[in-house]
C-alpha cells in the first residue's frame, strides 16, 4: 500500500528531504511504500518548538492547507500526518471528498483542549481520521471524549527518538529519572514509580 507522509519538518529542498529520516524509513519489506510530502515554505518550521505563540497563525494554517492538498492528491493508498494541524487539514479534505482513504494522525499531541467554536471545528475536521497516535494513555481517553470520537481510534505509542550518544558518566550515587511533557502526562504514576521518598 502506498502512503504519503506529511510533516511540517520535512524540508522542500530535495537534498534535505533525502536526508530527513523518519519512521517510514524503518519499515521493512515491500508491503508498504512511502512518499514524503514536504512543506513548501519551511522557513518558520526550522525551530517550531520555539514558536512565540501556541496558536497557529492564519499563514501557518494556509501553509498546512497546501501541504495537506499535496499529500491528499499524491497518495494512491493513505495519508499519515504529523501533528494536529496537518491532521485537521487532511481530515477536512476527507470529510468533503468522495475519496475514502485511510488517514493516520501521528504525534497527535494536544496540550490544551479548547471549548466553543474551536472544539466544534476540531470535531468536524477530525471526525473521519481513522487512527490517532497520542503520547500518553490518558490522552486516549481525554482527547476521545473532547472530540466525541470512539476511544478505539486512539492508540498510545511512546514518542520515538534516535539514539542519543552518552557523553557523561552516570552518577551512581545520586541517580535520577527525567520525565518531560505537559499534555495530560501521568505524573502520579511516575512519582509512584520513583518511590515516596525520592521526590
Amino acid at each position: 500500500m502506498h502512503w504519503t507522509v506529511a510533516a511540517p519538518f520535512f524540508d522542500f529542498d530535495e537534498q534535505e528531504l533525502q536526508n530527513c529520516r523518519w519512521l517510514d524509513d524503518f519499515v521493512v519489506g515491500d508491503r508498504h511504500s512511502f512518499t514524503k510530502v514536504p512543506c513548501r515554505d519551511n522557513s518558520t518550521n526550522k525551530s517550531w518548538h520555539h514558536r512565540l505563540s501556541r496558536n497557529t497563525s492564519m499563514s501557518g494554517w494556509l501553509k498546512y492547507w497546501h501541504q495537506s492538498g499535496e499529500a491528499w492528491e499524491k497518495t494512491t493508498g493513505g495519508v499519515i500526518t504529523v501533528f494536529p494541524q496537518l491532521a485537521t487539514m487532511v481530515g477536512t479534505r476527507k470529510r468533503f471528498s468522495s475519496k475514502n482513504i485511510p488517514l493516520i494522525s501521528y504525534c497527535f499531541n494536544i496540550g490544551f483542549l479548547y471549548s466553543g467554536v474551536k472544539q466544534l471545528l476540531a470535531k468536524s475536521a477530525l471526525y473521519d481520521v481513522d487512527k490517532f497516535i497520542v503520547h500518553s494513555r490518558k490522552e486516549c481517553e481525554t482527547v476521545s471524549s473532547w472530540l466525541g470520537i470512539p476511544q478505539s481510534k486512539f492508540e498510545f505509542i511512546p514518542l520515538q527518538r534516535a539514539e542519543i550518544p552518552i557523553t557523561e558518566s552516570e552518577d551512581i550515587e545520586n541517580p535520577f529519572i527525567l520525565s518531560m511533557g505537559s499534555a495530560n502526562r501521568d505524573y502520579q504514576t511516575f512519582f509512584r514509580c520513583c518511590g515516596e521518598n525520592r521526590y
